[in-house]
């Protein structure tokens, strides 16, 4: 898990040697054949770099505005939360962001372009449940791997919660898949969670297509919040005339990498840094 496969890697790392020039470095590796030529200058595939800057609130102190009246110390910057530390994005390039990340996605182009023919079909199979569908990809380097938060739609989400909860034997079956991908409750760092979470609601997903099921919200439920939860496109739809949205998110993981949402700048894919997996 967030560990690519990686097979031209040293064959990279020998074509940008004496090369300090990150888009310099990203043309060798089209020269070279290492990477595909259409890649160049790609519209449709941007890349981000995660990286920290002093907090401009507290100026990189991590403490926060004295309180007239009170005896205790500064508190914590509420900003940064008293690490004196911002972190952010860098502006989104068609070029990898450093010399590293140019070897990363050149030492992979097959994986590279397989996750991103997933995280487009993950994304059409949403539009249904009211995603919209975005043509581009942006690949974030680096940092936290879920900072681009959920990427399900909270209906879909809420659906097959209420179903595992309305059918007991589905609700084991589908801890015990969690508990396979992820080991004892909380033992693992965020995405791990998050794949084992993933795994659990496809369990639930395949077994609701073998009952025929269909997408209603609970009997309880206001039908104004009912509609806004569910939209037309999928309420009363039996889940097998609905794409299955789990089937490339999955595949997506067992490439290496991770897809962290869909946002209007992209859909969020996370590589991991060439030392290992990200925390």
């Amino acid at each position: 898990m967030l560990s690519p496969q990686r097979p031209r890697l040293e064959e990279a790392r020998r074509a940008i040697e004496g090369i300090s020039d990150t888009s310099r470095a990203w043309e060798r590796l089209v020269e070279r054949g290492v990477v595909p030529k259409a890649w160049l200058g790609d519209p449709r595939r941007k890349f981000e770099l995660f990286r920290e800057r002093g907090c401009p609130v507290c100026r990189g102190d991590g403490r926060g505005s004295w309180v007239p009246g009170e005896d205790l110390g500064p508190a914590d910057c509420g900003r940064c939360d008293g690490t004196g530390i911002e972190p952010f994005w860098s502006e989104p390039s068609r070029t990898p962001p450093d010399l590293e990340a140019c070897v990363m996605f050149a030492s992979d182009p097959e994986g590279v372009a397989a996750a991103e023919s997933l995280a487009r079909e993950y994304n059409v199979s949403l539009r249904v449940w009211g995603v919209s569908e975005v043509p581009s990809v942006t690949w974030r380097v680096g940092g936290p791997p879920l900072a681009g938060g959920d990427p399900l739609p909270w209906g879909l989400r809420q659906f097959l919660a209420q179903s595992a909860r309305q059918d007991p034997r589905l609700r084991e079956e589908a801890r015990r898949v969690r508990h396979l991908v992820q080991g004892e409750e909380f033992a693992m760092p965020g995405p791990y969670r998050e794949a084992a979470e993933q795994a659990e609601e496809a369990t639930i997903f395949e077994a609701l297509l073998l009952q025929n099921a269909r997408v209603e919200g609970p009997p309880n439920m206001d039908e104004y919040d009912r509609k806004h939860v569910y939209p037309p496109s999928v309420l009363g739809k039996r889940l097998a005339e609905l794409p299955n949205p789990y089937e490339p998110l999955l595949r997506i993981w067992s490439l290496g990498y991770l897809l962290g949402s869909t946002l209007p700048e992209g859909i969020l894919l996370h590589a991991p840094r060439l030392g290992g997996s990200s925390p």
